[in-house]
C-alpha cells in the first residue's frame, strides 16, 4: 500500500512505495531527501489542515497591511503638513525668491488641494489600518477600498510610492478567495 509523504521543503505531498519506509526518498518536485517514517508514524502526526494554514496566512497579512496602512497615512499626514506649510508661506508674503506674485498663486492652487486630497487619502488609510488591527467587521472591504485610492494618489508624489506598494499588496491579499472567506464574517 502506497504511503504519502510530505516534503519538509516544499510541502509537496508524494507517494512512496512499501519498501521505502523506514528509508529516505527523493521529492519529485525540489529533489530534498527526506526520511520515510513507518506507516504507523506517519498515521500518528498530526497534519495541519490547509483551511488552517489559509487562516493563519491570512491573519498575519492583515495585521501586515494593517500595520504598513498606519504608517503611509503618517507619511501622508506630513506630506499634507508641508504642503500646508508652503500654502501658508504662500499666502503670507511668498518667498523672496518668487518676486512675482503670480508665481505664489500657481504654488497656492496646486498644494492647497493636494494638501486637502492628501489629508482624506491619510485618513482612509488610518481607518483602514485600525480597522484591519482591531479585526472589526467589514475590515476587508475597507481595505480593498483603501488599496484602489492608495493606487490612485497620485497627488502625494513622494508619497506616491508607498501608497502604491500599500494599494497593490492591500488589493492582492484582501482580494483572495481565503480572505474574503475569513474576514468578511
Amino acid at each position: 500500500m502506497p504511503l504519502h509523504v510530505l516534503c519538509p521543503k516544499c510541502n509537496t505531498r508524494y507517494q512512496v512505495g512499501d519498501h521505502q519506509v523506514g528509508g529516505t526518498g527523493t521529492c519529485p518536485q525540489c529533489g530534498t531527501l527526506a526520511r520515510i517514517p513507518s506507516s504507523d508514524a506517519a498515521a500518528a502526526e498530526v497534519q495541519i489542515p490547509v483551511s488552517e494554514v489559509a487562516a493563519a496566512n491570512v491573519e498575519l497579512h492583515r495585521r501586515m497591511i494593517g500595520v504598513f496602512s498606519v504608517a503611509v497615512a503618517l507619511i501622508n499626514l506630513l506630506w499634507t503638513g508641508f504642503c500646508v506649510f508652503i500654502v501658508v508661506m504662500m499666502l503670507s508674503g511668498g518667498l523672496p525668491e518668487m518676486p512675482n506674485d503670480a508665481d505664489s498663486q500657481v504654488v497656492v492652487v496646486v498644494y492647497g488641494p493636494m494638501a486637502v486630497l492628501a489629508a482624506l487619502t491619510a485618513l482612509v488609510q488610518l481607518l483602514a489600518g485600525v480597522f484591519l488591527l482591531l479585526k472589526k467587521r467589514r475590515c476587508r472591504k475597507l481595505g480593498v477600498f483603501c488599496g484602489v485610492i492608495s493606487c490612485m494618489s497620485l497627488w502625494g508624489c513622494c508619497v506616491y510610492p508607498f501608497s502604491l506598494g500599500l494599494g497593490i499588496y492591500s488589493l492582492v491579499i484582501l482580494s483572495g478567495r481565503n480572505a474574503i472567506g475569513l474576514l468578511d464574517r
